[in-house]
């Protein structure tokens, strides 16, 4: 048995511990049972125990929604700086960062149906039609083309043919209707960009050799100026 630490969407400044047969990974969702209903949580930590008492008293997690982690470790990591800097129970810190679709009792295999998108790929009688140069009509040539290497998206497929050609090319099992997720983009931390450091004026120099002199030790400082005087900067 394995004792499941969860972030519970909870206005309690705690994580709850769960029992589960088999270690979990930490940022997986999880069903949890939470007074007299089923709540959505977070798993932050997993260990193995043989504590027959933690065994006995203990309630089980109901079950697992998701197969990989969707929370990645800089969303832990941002969950819990939040949840300790800001004095919020961490159950409802990742409740309030996390998209709506990921609150809800909803498995990544329901979710990824939602998002998947409509595509074709080629049948291997498609393929063998185009090997043979058996195609009368041009449009359908340039289909098959389009899905020799890899399934395409029936969005970018209409701009070569009608729809009703793809229905037919269907049913003459030359292409086969799929559904795909839409690729990944960039990690949105490659999307930042810094600017340049700005360099202190003498007012802000006076104000930041001042704080830094009281770095070893315990001091309360009013950083005073009017509205676009260089607060922030400093």
């Amino acid at each position: 048995m394995h004792i499941i630490e969860i972030a519970v969407p909870v206005p309690l400044r705690q994580l709850f511990s769960y029992l589960h047969t088999e270690n979990i990974d930490i940022g997986v969702r999880v069903v949890v049972p939470f007074a007299n209903r089923q709540v959505v949580g977070v798993v932050i930590g997993s260990q193995p125990t043989t504590d027959e008492h933690a065994v006995d008293c203990l309630k089980s997690v109901t079950r697992l929604l998701d197969y990989s982690c969707l929370v990645d470790s800089t969303m832990l990591s941002l969950g819990k700086w939040l949840s300790d800097y800001y004095h919020f129970p961490i159950g409802e810190t990742f409740t309030t960062i996390l998209p709506n679709w990921l609150r809800k009792d909803k498995s990544q295999a329901e979710l990824e149906a939602l998002i998947a998108q409509k595509a074709y790929k080629l049948t291997e009688l498609g393929r063998q039609t185009l090997a043979a140069d058996e195609i009368k009509s041009d449009k359908q040539e340039q289909v098959l083309k389009a899905l020799l290497n890899n399934p395409v998206n029936e969005a970018e497929l209409l701009h070569l043919c009608a729809k009703s050609l793809l229905s037919a090319m269907k049913r003459k099992d030359l292409i086969e209707r799929i559904h795909v997720l839409p690729e990944k983009g960039n990690h949105w931390q490659s999307c930042l960009q810094y600017s340049t450091k700005p360099t202190a004026n003498v007012e802000q120099g006076v104000a930041i050799g001042t704080l830094n002199a009281q770095l070893n030790r315990f001091a309360i400082s009013l950083l005073e100026g009017v509205t676009g005087s260089g607060k922030t900067e400093v």
